[in-house]
């Protein structure tokens, strides 16, 4: 009874060792090299081979596939990561998980714990606890880490070397395939219990390593630690956002179809991996060995995925749409209307009034000065539809079409550059917010009456058939000649103390952004108007000596910080 609780107490208290030093050593590298991670993924996935390379690198440098992912997450979420290359970071993430077998094989069973194990511990206690900068405190507790799993390791291998006094596995034959399914299917359960699959490689590499297992059977046990680490991620993901989703989809399908290659040819796997160690001059460890078949293993299903990355990038983007994705794909836009340029032209029409009437609730918030929380996620929703929209029109504008389709076409671009000014006047308006109050009484009525004619032009696209180009350009007139008066009451305002530069010059940048951001809408509407109604075409809207012509692109040009206008010419 005491040597079975013995043997027990050790299995128990050198994993438990093992998880804690791999934790510390994990997230003081995290703390010490999260700069240089990032500043990797930023500059080192250009292509497919730099992506892998630098998913490899970084997995093998701070032990944690799961910072990879967090940082490909955060790039994929930010615009400078597609996930076409983003799936191969993760894969040579994959492969650099294999390290922790060269850790435990190669350095694990092979330190003295006097001589390097208890050292690192009191060393990087010591740093941790002493040092106030926060690098070299994450180095000492990476250094405390490593110490602790290589005790772990220790512990568990002096408690497997007694464990065939108790425990009887000679019934376990590698040449029967149901055990070593048997096997695959321990690995499986043995890293989803632990949620780590270092801990369950420990643990068959220290069985093989002492002789417990044979060879094969452990290598059945690593490819089901291999697919036990999928539900980490799964488990891990189950509410995240799409892209986390896709990314844990794509770590599913590369560890299943690695996996599945390497229970098939298992037998010439292990040859291989044989004729690599000689060929090394390794160890001839089965702890070295069977590191070995985990990298070489993990390397083929990299090679498998290569014909397959497209396919599966593919299939990925078509699955866990988020709300905002699933709100910013077209409605009525397709391959097939775009082969019609009738539909074409009328889907496209359709399209632009549902994308006009998201762009008039957010220039209505910001009439309302309530730009909140949701707001940067409709600005991303829209200018998500514009890119559609965008790619639609040009898909059209591959085929012969007639002048009139043609011309129509043109001014359903013209629209769309003329939203994503909008947009992006909405967002540098965020950074120019007011508060009321604290103007003079005479300049903050003016900016009330401004608003209340911005409410009025936003809320003018959410039923378009009702409207009238006249009435439009008509109450776009009215808008701007209270811009005018807006302006003028500012510039005197400042001219007489009643209000400091910095505070004016801020209020001169917000009219100057919430004009912008109006009148491109408006003239947006009115685009839309003269698409459905060309028999009753609106007349032009007002111009003023501030107005430029609109370029091909969608960035406009800023406004000067104070402006003065004639008076806006009459319609006609």
């Amino acid at each position: 009874m005491d040597s079975t609780w013995a043997l027990v107490s050790g299995l128990i208290g050198g994993l438990g060792l093992f998880l804690l030093g791999m934790g510390m050593m994990t997230d003081g590298l995290k703390l010490a090299g999260g700069y240089a991670l990032q500043h990797i993924l930023a500059t080192g996935t250009s292509t497919r081979k730099r992506a892998f390379a630098s998913g490899f690198a970084i997995t093998a440098l701070v032990q944690s596939s799961g910072a990879v992912a967090v940082a490909v997450i955060g790039f994929i979420n930010a615009g400078l990561l597609d996930l076409s290359r983003s799936l191969w970071v993760i894969f040579g993430s994959n492969v650099g998980t294999t390290m922790t077998a060269w850790i435990v094989a190669v350095i694990g069973f092979k330190v003295k714990v006097e001589i390097l194990a208890l050292p690192a511990v009191g060393l990087g206690t010591l740093l941790y606890i002493f040092s106030g900068h926060i690098r070299r405190k994450s180095l000492g507790g990476a250094l405390a880490g490593l110490g602790l799993l290589f005790l772990g390791l220790q512990l568990m291998q002096q408690s497997f070397s007694g464990v065939e006094q108790h425990i009887d596995l000679s019934w376990i034959r590698p040449d029967s395939i149901w055990h070593l399914l048997a096997m695959v299917l321990f690995g499986i359960l043995l890293t989803a219990l632990m949620q780590s699959s270092s801990a369950s490689l420990a643990i068959v590499l220290t069985a093989v390593s002492t002789g417990m297992l044979p060879l094969m059977v452990g290598a059945a046990a690593v490819i089901g630690a291999n697919i036990g680490s999928t539900v980490t991620a799964l488990l891990a993901v189950l509410k995240a956002s799409a892209n986390a989703r896709r990314l844990a989809g794509a770590h599913v399908v590369f560890n299943l179809i690695a996996a599945a290659i390497a229970f098939v040819l298992l037998t010439f796997f292990l040859t291989l991996v044989e004729m690599v160690r000689e060929a090394l001059k390794l160890d001839a460890a089965p702890a070295v060995s069977l590191a070995l078949f985990h990298t070489v293993f993990n390397l083929v299903g990299v090679l498998a995925m290569i014909p397959l990355s497209d396919r599966l990038t593919r299939f990925l983007q078509g699955r866990f749409h988020s709300q905002e994705e699933q709100a910013s794909r077209p409605k009525y836009l397709d391959r097939v209307t775009a082969e019609v340029p009738d539909m074409a032209i009328k889907a496209l029409q359709l399209e632009q009034q549902r994308m006009m009437r998201k762009l008039g609730e957010l220039l209505h918030d910001a009439s309302q000065a309530t730009l909140g929380s949701k707001t940067p996620e409709a600005r991303f929703v829209v200018s998500q539809l514009i890119s559609a929209i965008n790619d639609f029109i040009a898909d059209c504008s591959r085929r012969a079409l007639a002048a009139n389709v043609a011309q129509t076409l043109q001014q359903a671009l013209r629209i769309n550059t003329r939203s994503a000014t909008m947009i992006e006047s909405l967002r540098e308006l965020r950074e120019h917010e007011i508060t009321i109050s604290t103007l003079p009484d005479d300049l903050a009525t003016a900016v009330i009456k401004l608003r209340e004619l911005v409410e009025r032009l936003a809320n003018s696209g959410q039923e378009l058939a009702k409207q009238d180009a006249k009435a439009l350009t008509a109450l776009l007139h009215d808008f701007e000649k209270q811009y005018d008066t807006g302006q003028a009451l500012l510039i005197e305002a400042g001219s007489n103390g009643r209000i400091d530069m910095r505070k004016m010059e801020n209020c001169s940048q917000y009219l100057s952004l919430l004009r912008r951001a109006t009148r491109q809408y408006t003239k947006g509407l009115i685009g839309l108007l003269r698409q459905q109604t060309p028999e009753q075409a609106p007349e032009t809207p007002p111009k003023t000596s501030r107005e430029k012509p609109l370029g091909p692109i969608p960035e406009a040009q800023p406004e000067p910080v104070v402006e003065k206008s004639a008076e806006p010419k009459p319609p006609g």
